[in-house]
C-alpha cells in the first residue's frame, strides 16, 4: 500500500476512530467514583469540645467521606458514541447500506446530545452546590464572629471563657452585663465647642468651680476669665468637635451604669454592632454551622485553655479559646491534604488571637 492510499484509509476511518475514542472516555469517566472528604486539618490537639488538657503524639483529623459517581447519562452518551462509530465503520467498509446509515446515525446523534444535555444539567447542580457553599461559609463566619463577641463579654463578666457551648448560649439568652445608659438628651451631633464650653473644659480650675460663678450671678467675672484664657491658651479648641465624653462633663447629657440583657447589648439592641447576615440572630444557633438545622454533627468544636504565669511568686492567669467548623464543605480528594482556606477557625490556643483565619 503506497503512502497516498494509507492516508486515504486513515482519513476514511478518522471519524469512527474519534467517535469510538470519545465514547470509551465517556464510559470510563462515567464509571469512576470520586471520593470527597469533609475534613478538618490535623493540629496538635484532640478535637473534643471543652478545656484543652493534653495533645496527642500525632495530629488528629476528623473525616467524613462522600462517594460521588457520575450520572448514568454520562455512560449512556459514551455507549451511544461507540455505536455510532461502529455504524460509521460498517458503512465505510461497505457492510451496511447508505439508507440504514442515514437513518441510524441521526438517531444516535440525537440520543447522544440528549444524554450530554442531562449531564450538563448535573454540572449546573454542582454549581448550585458551590453557591450553597459560599452561602454557608458567609453565614458561618458571621456566626463565629457572634460567638467571639459573646465569649469576650462572658470573660469580662466572669474572668474566664465558658466551659462549653451550652454555657455560652445560656449566658447570651439569660445573662446581663453592665452598660452605660443615656438619658433622653442626645449628644450634640458634629458641632464644635463654644468658647464657654472650651473654657469650662480646659480653663484653670474645675468645671464645677467655673460653673458656680454663673450660678452665683457673677457672670462678668466668668466672661473676664474666659476671655483672658482665650487670649493666652495654646489649645486649638476651635477645631474640636464635641464628643460624648465632653458632653457628659459639660452636663449636656448624663450616663448611668445599669444592667442590660446580653442579647440586647450585643445583638438585638439599637446600639449593637451591625451583623453581615441574611438570617435573624438566634442564640441557640451559636453552637452550629449555618444552615445545618441544628444537627449534632454540625456543632462547632470549641476548646479553651488556661495559662498560668508566675511573676515574682505571684500567679496570674490568662485564657484563650478556639472555635472550629467541624465539617468544612470542602472538596478535597482522599489524600487528606489540608487546604487552610477552607477551614474556618476563630481564635487560637497558641496566641492571643481573637480573629478568624479568613
Amino acid at each position: 500500500m503506497d503512502f497516498n492510499n494509507l492516508m486515504r484509509t486513515i482519513f476514511k476511518y478518522a471519524f469512527p476512530v474519534i467517535f469510538a475514542t470519545l465514547g470509551i472516555l465517556l464510559v470510563i469517566r462515567g464509571s469512576q467514583t470520586t471520593t470527597f472528604d469533609n475534613a478538618i486539618c490535623g493540629t496538635d490537639a484532640t478535637y473534643t469540645s471543652g478545656e484543652l488538657v493534653e495533645a496527642p503524639d500525632e495530629p488528629t483529623t476528623m473525616t467524613t467521606e462522600l462517594e460521588v459517581t457520575q450520572t448514568e447519562y454520562y455512560k449512556y452518551a459514551g455507549f451511544t458514541f461507540l455505536v455510532m462509530s461502529i455504524v460509521m465503520g460498517l458503512f465505510i467498509a461497505g457492510a451496511t447500506s447508505r439508507q440504514i446509515s442515514l437513518i441510524l446515525l441521526p438517531v444516535f446523534a440525537i440520543v447522544a446530545v440528549i444524554m450530554l444535555y442531562f449531564t450538563i444539567d448535573t454540572v449546573k447542580d454542582i454549581s448550585k452546590a458551590d453557591d450553597l457553599k459560599d452561602k454557608v461559609y458567609k453565614e458561618t463566619k458571621q456566626r463565629m464572629i457572634d460567638f467571639k463577641e459573646a465569649a469576650v463579654a462572658f470573660k469580662s463578666e466572669k474572668n474566664r471563657y465558658p466551659e462549653d457551648l451550652d454555657e455560652l448560649v445560656d449566658f447570651v439568652k439569660n445573662g446581663s452585663v453592665f452598660t452605660i445608659k443615656a438619658d433622653d438628651r442626645d449628644v450634640p451631633a458634629d458641632r464644635g465647642l463654644t468658647l464657654a464650653e472650651a473654657y469650662l473644659l480646659y480653663g484653670k480650675g474645675s468645671i464645677k468651680e467655673k460653673q458656680e460663678l454663673i450660678v452665683e450671678g457673677d457672670s462678668t467675672k466668668f466672661k473676664t476669665e474666659m476671655n483672658k484664657w482665650r487670649r493666652t491658651t495654646t489649645i486649638p479648641w476651635g477645631d474640636s468637635v464635641i464628643t460624648e465624653t465632653m458632653a457628659v462633663k459639660l452636663d449636656l447629657i448624663s450616663r448611668d451604669t445599669v444592667f442590660v440583657p446580653v442579647i440586647q447589648k450585643l445583638f438585638t439592641g439599637p446600639n449593637a454592632k451591625v451583623r453581615d447576615s441574611d438570617l435573624p440572630f438566634d442564640p441557640d444557633s451559636l453552637k452550629y454551622v449555618a444552615y445545618s438545622g441544628g444537627d449534632e454533627d454540625a456543632e462547632f468544636i470549641y476548646r479553651w485553655k488556661k495559662i498560668e504565669n508566675v511573676i515574682d511568686s505571684v500567679k496570674t492567669y490568662k485564657y484563650r479559646f478556639e472555635l472550629r467548623m467541624k465539617n468544612p464543605m470542602k472538596k478535597q480528594y482522599s489524600d487528606n491534604e489540608c487546604e487552610p482556606k477552607d477551614e474556618l477557625i476563630m481564635g487560637s490556643l497558641e496566641t492571643d488571637k481573637l480573629t478568624g483565619n479568613w
